[in-house]
């Protein structure tokens, strides 16, 4: 039997790929058979990296149990923490709480094994802009009851209460970040 690999793929390490198509047990498999976990892709995701941004708390929490580094960085500075956060707050699926819910398991997970609350993206960012951004009232309250950094500005100078206030986000929100300004 011949096996093929699609061109998309040939960058990309077993972890990668086990965890992109959900193949739990290989994904297990590979990893107590020494594949290097942390492995990078040619966007310099590793997968806990991918399994974050594809919103996969199963995955985020095997791959952090078995060694994956919840700090390491991409080529644009991201960590896998701000990788949770979703890109645009305008699609309705980031609203449900089903999908909210499952973004603060995979932020306590990554901070459970010792991710960094005020790490800094691309643009300055910590995890606490980009839950500002979104308007997720939840999200913002985990990450500041985990110490994030209310007083941490981004490269345009704004400090999360700030872009609460110039996105016009929920009362509750700005006064969240407010009271513990």
């Amino acid at each position: 039997m011949k096996i093929t690999v699609r061109p998309s793929f040939k960058e990309e390490s077993l972890v990668h790929f086990f965890s992109w198509h959900e193949f739990e047990e290989l994904l297990l498999l590979s990893v107590s058979r020494g594949v290097d976990i942390n492995a990078v892709d040619r966007d310099g995701w590793t997968a806990l990296m991918s399994a974050a941004a594809r919103t996969r708390p199963q995955h985020v929490k095997l791959l952090v149990e078995n060694g994956a580094d919840v700090n390491k960085q991409d080529g644009q500075s991201e960590t896998t923490l701000n990788l949770a956060m979703p890109r645009s707050p305008y699609r309705a699926s980031y609203r449900d709480e089903s999908f909210i819910s499952s973004v603060r398991t995979i932020l306590d997970i990554l901070m459970d094994g010792g991710a960094d609350v005020n790490a800094r993206g691309s643009e300055g960012e910590t995890a606490l802009h980009r839950a500002v951004y979104w308007g997720a009232t939840d999200v913002v309250r985990c990450l500041v009851e985990r110490g994030a950094n209310l007083q941490a500005r981004n490269e345009d100078g704004n400090t999360p209460h700030q872009l609460a206030v110039q996105l016009s986000r929920s009362r509750e929100m700005v006064e969240l970040l407010l009271l513990r300004y």
